[in-house]
């Protein structure tokens, strides 16, 4: 019959999930619902035994057998949800998680024997709050009208049935739970996951390999060693984010030992306004908590930044000088060996928000957006810092959506050449940068000034290759803020 199926086993509601695309990319989806069951029919080997014309869409009754879902969690959350037969459930979906109608009404007091209509999920979104009658809200009604048994009619006992229990020859090993109407449902959390063998919980996918680097470049291959498309063609068209398990612990760990308890004027309130002296609302982070990082793969954008990298290399004498760039200086060893150190190849941050970090990744920095955030002190270009807590001053949330509430960042390849240093705010010091200049980019040095921080700023986009993106959430000193 027609309705949803969930399961209070993940492993099945995982085999109905999809794989997205771009920031979902290999990744997958689940929705983990509040579910009425209300009276619930067994039947037995599969969904064929299924009694559809048994549910009730308007009947009466209520209790019947008790095959409440296990995953249900917290002694309140029980205790609220086992009085109409009601439990957690899982729902495997494709990311982004879907999102319900905006209106939702409860079922309507009828006799008719006839099933009720059902309503599809659809669109995409965090918040599953209705313009109208909420689903919470007619959740609450159906399961006010199935502990007192007043759902339906006094003329209808046939139907008497709220859900369909799928189970295998075996009651005890539970399958599924059908449903047929979607006021049964609140799909409270979404969940984005990756599939993973056993191997990679252990060990990861995303290992540092300077000896499959090397091994690529002799093969005449322009891609990186541990990448998918390392053994691809040099002449090979391609853009993917892949999950990056191994290496988000790398992230992680870089995050935090660059992190600084430090602010400028760029820090804002919630609000936009400036932080006050002494931080008395405790609007400063004390760091990030990573919740995802992809590797992005683009093929044409990593040929420009590779054919960059090798016009300096045979522009300057080598090795340029030295900027010791914490960044890169704090990362293990492995990953350190995949930077060429003659031409001050680092890795740096550059905080944004989750959608334009999608359009980074997807097409590269825009030059002419390049300072419309926060101005130009140090001239025109692309924007880096060596410290985690600085680019988050330049991130931004989506302000809704599914990542609405959370921030974004990419870890950056970036070719820095030999750099000017400036103390001092100067406009146009991207005059002095690039092709037939003494300077291949700019170092803002407010540190040595202020105490603050140094900027590293490009007047390319060929010269930043942004090959980590990270979505992740501000922790304070009362911990996470949740929106």
């Amino acid at each position: 019959g027609s309705g949803w199926e969930f399961s209070d086993d993940v492993a099945k509601a995982d085999l109905k999930a999809e794989p997205g695309t771009d920031l979902y990319h290999d990744c997958y989806a689940m929705l983990l619902c509040r579910v009425v069951l209300g009276k619930q029919n067994l039947a037995v080997d599969g969904p064929k035994d299924f009694p559809e014309d048994e549910l009730r869409g308007d009947g009466t009754g209520t209790g019947g057998v008790d095959y409440s879902s296990s995953s249900s969690t917290g002694d309140d959350d029980e205790a609220e949800l086992a009085g109409a037969g009601a439990a957690y459930s899982f729902l495997g979906v494709t990311p982004p998680p879907p999102l319900p109608p905006p209106a939702y009404s409860p079922p309507r007091e009828s006799s008719s024997r006839s099933a009720p209509k059902t309503s599809s999920a659809s669109g995409a979104g965090r918040s599953f709050r209705g313009t109208k009658t909420s689903v919470s809200e007619a959740l609450a009604t159906l399961i006010g009208k199935v502990r007192s048994g007043s759902r339906g009619s006094e003329g209808n006992p046939a139907q008497s049935y709220d859900s369909v229990v799928v189970a295998g020859p075996e009651p005890e090993k539970m399958k599924g739970y059908f449903v047929s109407h979607s006021s049964q449902v609140y799909p409270e959390f979404a969940i984005i996951y990756d599939r993973c063998s056993p191997d990679d919980v252990d060990t990861g996918g995303d290992k540092p390999n300077y000896w499959d680097q090397a091994l690529a470049m002799i093969g005449a291959s322009n891609f990186l060693g541990y990448w998918m498309h390392a053994t691809d063609r040099p002449d090979a068209e391609f853009f993917d984010m892949y999950p990056a398990m191994r290496f988000k612990e790398v992230i992680t760990n870089l995050a935090e030992t660059t992190w600084k308890d430090k602010r400028t004027r760029d820090r804002k309130r919630p609000d936009g306004s400036t932080i006050p002296k002494g931080d008395p609302f405790g609007d400063m982070p004390v760091g990030i908590r990573v919740l995802k990082a992809w590797r992005v793969e683009h093929a044409e954008m990593w040929r420009r930044y590779h054919n960059f990298c090798q016009e300096i290399g045979r522009g300057r004498p080598l090795p340029c000088t030295d900027l010791n760039v914490r960044s890169s200086k704090e990362l293990p060893w492995a990953a350190r060996r995949r930077l060429r150190g003659e031409v001050n190849e680092v890795y740096l941050w550059h905080g944004s928000s989750p959608a334009a970090v999608q359009s980074i990744a997807n097409g590269g920095f825009d030059l002419a957006l390049c300072g419309s955030n926060v101005g130009s002190m140090f001239g025109r270009g692309v924007y880096l810092s060596e410290c985690s807590s600085k680019a988050d001053e330049y991130s931004r949330d989506d302000g809704g959506g599914y990542f609405g509430g959370c921030f974004a960042m990419l870890l950056c390849r970036v070719v820095l050449g030999e750099s000017q240093v400036l103390t001092e705010a100067d406009y146009e010091a991207h005059h002095r940068v690039g092709s037939g200049c003494d300077f291949d980019s700019t170092v803002g040095d407010r540190e040595s000034a202020v105490g603050t921080y140094r900027e590293f700023v490009v007047s390319s986009q060929d010269q930043v290759y942004p090959e980590y993106a990270i979505v992740y959430e501000r922790l304070y000193r009362t911990g996470p803020r949740l929106r």
